[in-house]
Parts: structure tokens; sequence; C-alpha cells
């Protein structure tokens, strides 16, 4: 067997998968696999969404190729759709899809300027989740100078397309930037670690929001649940809705959180305190999802 050295090209050309998902009946595993590249002007990222067996771990290409960068991949309630977000279309511009498990062609559900992320699909199966940073106006004016802080900024807010209706709406205030969400496992709360500010820099002092999913319309709010000196990130919710967990700690960044379990009632105020649920661990907790059993969380 011939051997050479290890070349950066052979680190370009790897394809690493990514943000998997199991299906409702524990099947099937959705993922996304791309190369591992930094995008540029000459070069896009390119991704595609593949399917395993959980039994034979036979996989399968689902949706995507070489030009498109398609993730984000999330089951329906009754497992018998994947809502995922692409560019195919417009390269810069990211959209909602949905497809049927079974086969047949992917259905474009949003016509937006700007970039679809972060999905989650409503208990129901009647609506999707997402982050977006733009406008439904058609009269907005144009991005303005990026080198110009705040200067007209586009919050990120989490919006609601629901598949009956065809209709969009913001279920989170025009006011506050979200930076990550959670949904509440009946559906009627969102979590939100969020800023009143879009900015990079606002993650460090963003602060933990509930909103009412049930009585949102073009107009909700949010309330602030406590009042945290530390950066936070990972909100998850108690099977009961009752409560959120999430991660604090003095040395995160955005997308990199480390430190202590968390958790606050759904029904405080910014008066309430956070309780550390893992004053005495010798490790350092990266991310965690409360189950029925409890928090499982990962940690090094």
């Amino acid at each position: 067997m011939s051997t050479r050295p290890f070349t950066p090209d052979d680190l370009v050309n790897f394809r690493v998968p990514f943000d998997p998902r199991l299906s409702p009946d524990g099947t099937l595993i959705a993922f996304g696999q791309g190369g591992t590249c930094k995008a540029d002007k000459d070069a896009s990222f390119h991704a595609a969404i593949y399917l395993a067996d959980v039994a034979t771990g036979a996989v399968r290409l689902f949706a995507g190729n070489d030009q498109s960068d398609d993730k984000n991949a999330r089951w329906s309630p009754d497992g018998q759709r994947i809502a995922f977000t692409s560019n195919r279309i417009n390269k810069s511009e990211p959209q909602l899809y949905l497809i049927e498990l079974h086969g047949g062609e992917a259905q474009k559900l949003t016509d937006l300027r700007g970039s679809v992320d972060d999905l989650t699909w409503r208990p129901d199966g009647r609506a999707i989740l997402f982050t977006y940073s733009g406008t439904l106006d058609k009269d907005a004016p144009k991005d303005p100078d990026p080198m110009v802080r705040d200067a007209d900024p586009h919050f990120t807010r989490v919006w609601q397309f629901e598949l009956g209706t065809q209709q969009l709406h913001a279920l989170t205030p025009a006011d506050l930037n979200v930076y990550e969400y959670a949904l509440s496992p009946d559906g009627r709360t969102l979590a939100l670690v969020a800023a009143p500010e879009a900015s990079n820099e606002a993650w460090y002092f963003a602060q933990l929001y509930a909103v009412d999913t049930v009585n949102a319309d073009n107009d909700p709010s949010a309330r602030q649940l406590c009042q945290m000196t530390l950066q936070i990130g990972l909100p998850t919710f108690s099977p009961d809705s009752q409560q959120i967990a999430f991660i604090a700690s003095v040395l995160s960044d955005q997308g990199y959180v480390g430190g202590d379990i968390f958790s606050v009632s759904t029904a405080g105020h910014v008066d309430q305190q956070a309780r550390n649920l893992t004053p005495e661990l010798d490790h350092t907790v990266t991310w965690c999802a409360w189950q029925p059993q409890g928090i499982l969380y990962g940690a090094r």
C-alpha cells in the first residue's frame, strides 16, 4: 500500500456529517453532510441531507446536490415529512422547504429576502418555526451600509409558517434580536436567548425571555425570566413545559457555550433567581436536553 503526506487539499475534500435527527419512530436518522472548508467568493459551501437506517446502517442521499446547501433537516411530528432549508434557487437566500419521506419533489414554502434558519415544528404539525432577520414589508429600505453601526439594524426574530393557510407571521418582538430559541413541548411558550441589540457583541449580555405563542400576533411581547451576569445558551424545556434549563458560564462564545446547568420557572419574571443545578460538577457542560427521565447533557 502506497502512502503520501497529508495535504490541505485532503482536509478541504473531507465530507463531514452534522446535525443528526432521529425520526419519531426511531427507525431513521436524517443528517447533513458537507465539506469542511469555509465558503468564499470562489467556492460556496455545499451540503446535502442523507437518511441512515438505524437497523441496517444503510445510508442514502435524500435531498440536495453538489450545487446547493441543504441542511436543518427536521422531522414532522408524524415522521412522514421533513422540513429543511436550501439555497438551490438563490445562493445567498436559503428558504424553507418541505418534502415527503416516501418521495416526490421538495416544496418551496417561503420566498424571503435573506436567510431562513433554525427550524422547529409545532407539536401538532400544523406550522414550522424558523429564525429570519428580514421583513415582510416590500417597501422597506435596503440594508444599511454594513460599516454603519446601528443604522436601521435588522433584528433576527422567530417566525411561524402555517402549512394550511400558507400564512407567515412573527412570534417575537421587532426590537429583540434572537440568538437561540426553543419551543415548549405543549407548543404554548417560546424560550429566547435574546438582546435588544442586533450585533455579535450583544450576545455576551443576552438574557432569557419567554413569549406566549398562543396569543402572539404581529405585535408580540416578551417577558424576561431572570437577570444573568453570565453568558447563556441552549435553552431546553422540561417535559411539562413549566421549567427551562440552560447553560451559563463566564468563558463562552456564541455557538460554543460551556459551564453549569441552570433552571428557571416559565412563570417567573426578571427578579426570579436562576437555580444552578450542577454546582459540584468537576467538568464543563457543553450541551443539554431535558428528557422525561431527567436532563441529558454532554460535557468535557
